[in-house]
């Protein structure tokens, strides 16, 4: 039976302080600005967010800043060597790390130490989508305002996606991780640090990462083994 006690005079705040704090950075800042939302896509920048700059295999998220600082981003997380450059002609704060992915996903993981409520994580090899939306339907029976992952953004990148939504009016959080390498699963619950975990079946699902299905099995229930 889930039964948490729900925040009600703390509410978390995404300010420039926070998070020059959970990334460990000594700046110093002639406002404490308050970031409405966090996001990767420069497209979906809302006015007073923070973009987070990732550069991937196609693309790199440094060359979207002028798009989303138009946009209405007033803060940037961007690579260190993209600051010591723009940072006298960028008119937005600026939060520096040697990668901005894993700067993001520690954003996510301090974020989520804010709230103190039931956390369930959703793995396993098929049927992981399916498995959150039904038992985000259940308990609807019971909470209203449920946080869930949307569609299928199982990642490294969908996870903290999902968790830097968290605010004071959710009452329990629906979290699907998915894994496709050694390593992933304990990255992911390090991440998400949930309070309940349901498994939907174990197969051979991204074998030629995982090495075999005995590696997978191993990943999935006991994150730690290598």
């Amino acid at each position: 039976m889930l039964v948490y006690k729900k925040m009600e005079k703390h509410k978390p705040l995404w300010t420039s302080y926070f998070i020059a704090k959970s990334l460990n950075l000594e700046l110093k800042f002639s406002k404490n600005n308050t970031f409405s939302s966090l996001n990767t896509n420069s497209r979906l920048t809302k006015p007073n967010s923070l973009f987070i700059a990732i550069k991937g295999e196609k693309f790199d998220g440094h060359d979207f800043i002028t798009q989303a600082i138009a946009n209405g981003a007033s803060g940037i997380l961007c690579s260190q060597d993209y600051m010591n450059i723009h940072q006298t002609s960028i008119q937005a704060q600026l939060f520096p790390a040697q990668n901005t992915l894993m700067a993001f996903r520690l954003l996510a993981k301090t974020w989520r130490k804010q709230f103190s409520i039931p956390i369930i994580a959703i793995g396993g090899s098929v049927g992981k989508t399916t498995t959150k939306e039904l038992v985000a339907s259940m308990l609807h029976g019971k909470y209203k305002n449920i946080l869930k992952t949307q569609g299928s953004q199982n990642g490294f990148i969908g996870i903290p996606m999902t968790l830097v939504e968290l605010n004071s009016s959710h009452e329990i959080a629906v979290i699907e991780i998915g894994i496709d390498e050694i390593g992933a699963m304990k990255n992911h619950l390090e991440t998400v640090a949930p309070t309940h975990g349901l498994i939907t079946t174990i197969g051979p699902e991204h074998i030629e990462r995982l090495l075999n299905i005995k590696k997978r099995n191993f990943q999935s229930w006991w994150p730690d083994c290598s």
